[in-house]
Formats: structure tokens, C-alpha cells, sequence
């Protein structure tokens, strides 16, 4: 048999496709959020993330605690399988984020929606929402814009993404030879 194409990307993305029922939503998620920089201004003990396409939001739900004060901006980069894909800089100010323009220290328990863009929406390669086993990472560069030191990181915080496929594509093992071949009595 002779398959349509040779680009093992787009076979999996059509396996993918014709596996996933007509029904199912695509979802991107994350659950976890981990400091990326020594003495980070910005931690959380609780982070839920999902994001959902169909009706360009985020949605988060955090418990966070923050030493940062003052205005800052977003620097946020998206990463696949190591190699960067988006990259873009977000104003809390100008996005209407609650407790984070200007941002204050202390604890942080307000869950809310980001409001996502259909073109950032389409940055997204639609494999993103179905390929098993998703190796993404969301990296996020909190910097002042105001003060002695404005471009300066305070914070970094990173979250894996998953999409909740998993799956094991593979070659068989290969087979056992018999133990009582003439050729192991040599």
C-alpha cells in the first residue's frame, strides 16, 4: 500500500484527525507553573490554565504570591518541542488583567478570563490540538516598565501545555528467536 504522503507530520495530523470524534473540542491546558529565574518575583501554588478556540479565551484560575510592585509588561514566549513558535509582549494595563496593572506584592487569588485574539488564535497550528503526547512550554518574562531599571526581568514563569492526547506510535518489538534453533546449539 502506498501511502499519500511522505511527511510523517502530516500523516500523524490526518491519523490524528480521522481518530478524534466530530465532537470533541479542542482544549489546551496547563495545571502547573514553575520559576525559570534565580530570586523570581512571582510564584504560585495554584495555577489552572485552559484554553479553548472556540471561544477565544483563557481561562485561569491561580494562587499566586507576588514581591512585584509597580508597572510591568509581559514577554511571553511559546515554545514546541524546544523550538520557538510565538513570541509576543502583553501590557496588563492595556489588557484589563485584575490585580496586575499596576502590580502589588502580596497573595493573588483572583481567577479570570484572557480574552485571546482570533490572530493569535491562528499562530496556532491546528496539530497543536490533537498530536499525542504535546511537548509545549509557555515561557513568561515579567519586566519593569517603570522605575531605576525599566526592561528589567523580575520575574520568570514557565507552563508545560498539554492537550490531553496521549498515545504511543512506534515499530513493534522485534521478534524472539526460538530457543531450540539448531543455530543457539553452536
Amino acid at each position: 500500500m502506498r501511502l499519500p504522503s511522505r511527511n510523517p507530520l502530516v500523516l500523524l495530523s490526518s491519523l490524528a484527525a480521522t481518530v478524534l470524534p466530530a465532537s470533541a473540542e479542542y482544549v489546551l491546558r496547563s495545571s502547573s507553573l514553575a520559576a525559570c529565574q534565580e530570586n523570581s518575583g512571582f510564584t504560585a501554588s495554584l495555577f489552572d490554565v485552559v484554553f479553548t478556540p472556540n471561544n477565544l479565551t483563557a481561562s485561569i484560575n491561580m494562587l499566586a504570591t507576588s514581591s512585584i510592585e509597580g508597572h510591568v509588561i509581559f514577554d511571553i514566549s511559546i515554545y514546541a518541542y524546544g523550538y520557538p513558535i510565538i513570541r509576543t509582549k502583553l501590557d496588563p494595563c492595556t489588557s484589563n488583567l485584575p490585580g496586575l496593572c499596576p502590580m502589588t506584592s502580596g497573595k493573588m487569588d483572583n481567577p479570570f478570563n484572557l480574552p485571546v485574539t482570533k490572530d493569535a488564535i491562528s499562530q496556532i497550528p491546528g496539530i497543536a490540538y490533537t498530536f499525542p503526547d504535546l511537548d509545549a512550554t509557555v515561557r513568561v518574562y515579567i519586566n519593569r516598565t517603570d522605575g531605576n531599571n525599566p526592561g528589567e526581568s523580575i520575574a520568570c514563569v514557565e507552563a508545560e501545555i498539554s492537550n490531553g492526547m496521549t498515545g504511543t506510535f512506534g515499530l513493534a518489538p522485534p521478534p524472539q528467536r526460538p530457543l531450540n534453533n539448531s543455530a543457539d546449539r553452536e
